[in-house]
């Protein structure tokens, strides 16, 4: 039997394996993975996590798979996962995880009960990917389609402005999945990140996920291409230091920028569901 932790931040939900005490080893695998994902014949999770610990105090590096068996440098909410179980677990109070996309340190937040905040760089415009040798013409035509900016706060997202934006809608679902298809098609892999018009100064936020294909609950890294989205579009230039704070469908994440540190801070909840073991 394998013994597994069930933890979720703001509604993004994944399945950790504990393997800081043992050995490295590498047994997951796509169907693996899947099934256990998979929320009528599994446990149900957007995401599986391998947990292992590095040499140094409260160092800790990762496997992170998306719930169709893909691999991901980066998933923010993950990050944040980790460090409520760690908080739980081992009563750290701030750790570094190693990730894909290089380190990234996660620390309980003094002033919110059960949340983690974890410090990713500011996102970066990504460059299109050439298609036979040329400029990815009908890349760029998909991206400026909808007003967008291909972000990378740690994986790639493309983000827009709809006006009307709230909740996803079944149209949206549709919409995003076409989209990414024929993104796919000109070799730009992304996520979806719509954003809204701010209500009370709260902007409304939905990723459609790669690896997931739909939409989650909740996007940490989407939360913060979002807001740097919102803030490079809407804002004045002047509240980069100032947080942003995002409606994601599972609850609300803020995010503040640094940028004399080139620093984007994700904050949220993060909560350990429960305990089990499981047979593979």
């Amino acid at each position: 039997m394998n013994p597994f932790v069930k933890i979720e931040g703001a509604g993004n939900d994944f399945i950790l394996f504990d393997e800081t005490a043992i050995p490295p080893r590498r047994w997951l695998n796509v169907g693996i993975v899947r099934t256990l994902c998979d929320r009528h014949f599994g446990i149900g999770a957007d995401g599986v996590i391998c947990l292992r610990r590095l040499d140094g105090v409260d160092a800790f590096s990762w496997e992170f798979y998306n719930s169709d068996g893909s691999d991901a440098d980066m998933c923010g909410n993950a990050a944040r996962a980790v460090g409520a179980y760690c908080y739980a677990k081992f009563n750290t109070q701030e750790i570094s995880l190693r990730t894909g996309s290089g380190e990234v340190k996660i620390r309980k937040v003094s002033y919110r009960a059960d949340w983690q905040a974890v410090e990713l760089r500011l996102p970066i415009d990504v460059a299109l990917p050439p298609v036979g040798g040329s400029e990815n013409t009908l890349g760029a035509q998909l991206i400026a389609s909808v007003q967008g900016r291909l972000l990378d706060s740690g994986v790639p997202h493309l983000v827009f402005l709809k006006e009307d934006f709230q909740l996803p809608t079944e149209e949206d679902r549709r919409f995003c999945k076409d989209l990414r298809a024929k993104l796919t098609a000109q070799g730009i892999s992304c996520n979806i990140t719509l954003v809204g018009p701010a209500q009370n100064q709260i902007y409304p936020m939905a990723s459609f996920e790669r690896g997931v294909e739909d939409f989650t609950l909740a996007c940490g890294t989407g939360a913060v291409a979002g807001a740097y989205f919102v803030y490079k579009s809407v804002g004045d230039g002047e509240r980069l230091t100032s947080q942003v704070m995002c409606a994601m469908p599972g609850g609300q994440l803020e995010v503040e920028f640094t940028p004399e540190k080139n620093k984007a801070t994700l904050f949220g909840p993060a909560h350990v569901v429960f305990h089990g073991e499981v047979r593979l």
